[in-house]
């Protein structure tokens, strides 16, 4: 098992990129050469740079095939910092990295479905820390340069200061409500790459750093550290040999995320007139226009192919998301890729959150409550051998984080839903405060500072209010008078229908009306607690 998964492992990438069609367009023709860019170049550190990238490190992690652990460079940063100083600055100034820091220790990661198949472990490469570190500071400067003159789209919400899934989730839900409230069903593609951060070409990657204003040095730089790479597999403790990587970046890496954004970004480009949500390598496309989907699809397959990316039509799949009453024909909205007709479901998670076709969220709530009912099960078997303040302690810990992730769109399921919630939250009450089945226990809520389902949808919501929209952007919402009027309400974007009214600018801003106007905004962490106030005096 461990020689095939170290074969298997080295050469994946290469394989499947020999399985390609040649491609019918070159991968440039989606940049403008007449398009001035900025010009990107690293430059060498100080102390002042190193040192908190080496506190911030996490000495809990896997130690690399130097077998230098991170903490005892955290113990003795004082004399190594100078050392890694100038070190990185030697590796700026000859844009050359060192081949001994790009070896990699393979651990195969079990996905799921049989045990027994490669294609179902995925390779983390454990790297060492002082090439984390270098890694790091590269990739810190690489990345304040994309923001800087915001190279990349803004519909890549992986590996990026200030996005996360929330963020990419609202996204596609704010197109979803949209084009409910108009009476338009919403056609997604779900597109699934195979092995797409091992299929990277090298040769496109460096000259894709060039087309983006990385200078001759820069680019360079980039390809010393993807080349010549090398990788064993350590199973238990037996350990393979040595196999050379010439394709792909390394999962387990911190550049490596990083470049595969840089080589993904213009992918928009390829059918600008669709409407795409990027999380890393999860691809989905989006459009309420069937006719204009099929035209514009073919594009996207062409932009895959000349980028040496590989499509995995088996797991590439479309969802039709309409209204409950809407009554359409689903043979309208079939598409074909590489002659293949996508097949229809019904949901799918999206980024930790199932979506049905008509946004009911009943999976996800069900799926939910199998969790939280297993966490219950656990919580009163210990009971017995804890107190209160560690039970409430193992409620945030175990329980509270399942309830927390993505209820700012699940919580707008129904009452009948969310009520199978709440009675899983209070017998959890219940089991924290030692108290006998059915036994009341809604007053309880408040002085244990545990907000119940209903109030903790309302919190989130709020929250992703205020970070989706500024505070200028929030205020011009007030009606706009020369005089003074009772009313000082922000104006709530008016809706059609019951799906309409989910909009942030719908469902959001009427919290906001109802909990924080007048309300002072804070800065800073005492904005979460202020807010945890107001709701729980006004209910």
């Amino acid at each position: 098992m461990q020689l095939n998964l170290t074969i298997f492992f080295a050469n994946v990438g290469s394989e499947l990129a020999n399985q390609l069609p040649p491609p019918l367009t070159n991968y440039t023709q989606y940049f403008d050469s007449n398009e001035i860019q900025p010009i990107f170049t690293f430059y060498e550190i100080d102390a002042h740079d190193i040192v908190p990238i080496i506190k911030q490190m996490d000495t809990k992690k896997a130690i690399g095939h130097d077998n230098i652990p991170a903490r005892a460079i955290k113990e003795n940063i004082l004399v190594i910092a100078p050392i890694l100083v100038f070190l990185i600055n030697f590796i700026i100034r000859s844009s050359c990295f060192p081949d001994c820091l790009k070896v990699a220790r393979v651990k195969p990661v079990f996905k799921k479905g049989d045990k027994f198949s490669k294609n179902n472990y995925r390779p983390i490469s454990i790297l060492s820390a002082i090439s984390k570190i270098v890694e790091k500071v590269l990739s810190l400067q690489i990345y304040n340069f994309l923001d800087d003159f915001d190279i990349l789209t803004s519909k890549q919400f992986g590996f990026r200061k200030g996005k996360n899934t929330t963020l990419a989730i609202n996204e596609l839900m704010e197109q979803l409500y949209k084009n409910f409230d108009s009476k338009l069903a919403t056609q997604g593609i779900f597109i699934d790459f195979s092995k797409a951060f091992d299929t990277i070409n090298h040769e496109i990657l460096v000259h894709k750093l060039s087309l983006n204003g990385f200078k001759s040095c820069a680019s360079q730089l980039v390809k010393s550290y993807l080349s010549n790479r090398k990788q064993f597999v350590q199973i238990g403790g037996e350990v393979s040999s040595m196999q050379n990587i010439s394709i792909g970046v390394p999962q387990g890496s911190i550049l490596g995320p990083l470049l595969f954004l840089i080589y993904i970004n213009d992918l928009l480009k390829a059918a600008p007139s669709l409407n795409y949500i990027l999380y890393a390598d999860d691809t989905n496309i989006f459009s309420s226009d069937p006719t204009l989907l099929k035209q514009e699809i073919s594009k996207v397959e062409s932009w895959c192919v000349s980028n040496r990316l590989i499509l995995n039509y088996t797991k590439t799949f479309q969802i039709v998301f309409k209204s409950p009453k809407k009554q359409i024909d689903l043979s309208n909205f079939q598409i074909n890729m590489s002659s293949q007709i996508l097949e229809i479901k019904n949901e799918t998670k999206f980024l930790g959150v199932i979506l049905d076709e008509n946004i009911t969220f009943k999976q996800h709530i069900k799926e939910l409550c199998r969790k939280l009912n297993l966490i219950l099960i656990m919580m009163r078997a210990i009971r017995p051998y804890f107190d209160q303040k560690t039970m409430i302690d193992l409620y945030y810990s175990f329980f509270y984080p399942h309830m927390l992730y993505g209820i700012e769109f699940w919580g707008h399921a129904s009452d009948t839903d969310l009520k199978r919630v709440l009675t899983i939250q209070k017998a959890t009450v219940r089991v924290i405060l030692n108290k006998k089945p059915r036994e009341h226990v809604t007053s309880f809520f408040k002085v244990l500072k545990i907000m119940p389902v209903k109030m903790l949808f309302k919190f989130c919501t709020l929250k992703l209010l205020l970070k989706t929209f500024s505070n200028e952007f929030l205020m011009s919402l007030k009606p706009k008078h020369s005089y003074n009027t009772r009313n000082d309400d922000l104006a709530v974007q008016k809706a059609n229908n019951k799906r309409g009214e989910r909009s942030l600018l719908c469902s959001g801003v009427s919290l906001y009306n109802r909990y924080l106007k007048g309300v002072r905004m804070g800065a800073g962490t005492g904005f979460p607690r202020d807010l945890a106030s107001c709701l729980w005096e006004q209910g």
